[in-house]
């Protein structure tokens, strides 16, 4: 049973691990824009593309004009928003009943993800045409908040932990 407490301590810190490995790499590491130019051309993207631009931490996208970087954009900002609801769903299970209640957990759990995100905004920093913005922070943030939300949906449905009261069971449940 020793296996089953450390589980997610183990599965929190390979998560952790990844999201600062993945920001130490630099940008020509990461980027899919030559997978894109290998199967698509510009013209096709854009056709199919919605007409959308916008600005983002001063630099302007637009899927029709530069449809790769357009793409490459909302494949990085998808990344982070997984990669992040994964941590805060890990979080809020690992903090179980280390705070009095879920209204406790919820909040330490989007602090204790801002700070790992602010950390990983500081790794990137460091590495070759990576750029650290606030703005991924809150992006970070906003996934945890995803994994939170999903992790209460589940408790909420899942008949295992709903329960006669799902409330109580949900509670009971995410102190386990």
């Amino acid at each position: 049973m020793r296996y089953k407490s450390l589980f997610l301590p183990a599965a929190f810190l390979i998560w952790v691990a990844a999201i600062f490995t993945f920001s130490s790499e630099s940008y020509h590491t990461q980027t899919i824009v030559p997978f894109l130019r290998k199967h698509w051309t510009a013209g096709q993207l854009s056709v199919v593309l919605p007409d959308v631009r916008f600005t983002y931490n001063g630099h302007r996208y637009s899927a029709r004009q530069d449809p790769y970087s357009f793409i490459e954009f909302l494949f990085r900002k998808g990344a982070h928003l997984f990669m992040y609801a994964g941590a805060g769903a890990l979080i809020l299970l690992l903090l179980g009943s280390a705070a009095a209640s879920l209204w406790k957990r919820v909040p330490l759990t989007l602090a204790l993800t801002a700070a790992i995100a602010s950390a990983d905004e500081w790794n990137q920093t460091r590495a070759i045409g990576r750029t650290s913005t606030v703005y991924d922070v809150w992006l970070d943030t906003t996934g945890a908040m995803i994994g939170v939300i999903a992790i209460l949906i589940y408790c909420r449905s899942s008949p295992s932990r709903r329960g006669r009261n799902g409330s109580q069971e949900l509670e009971k449940g995410l102190k386990k």
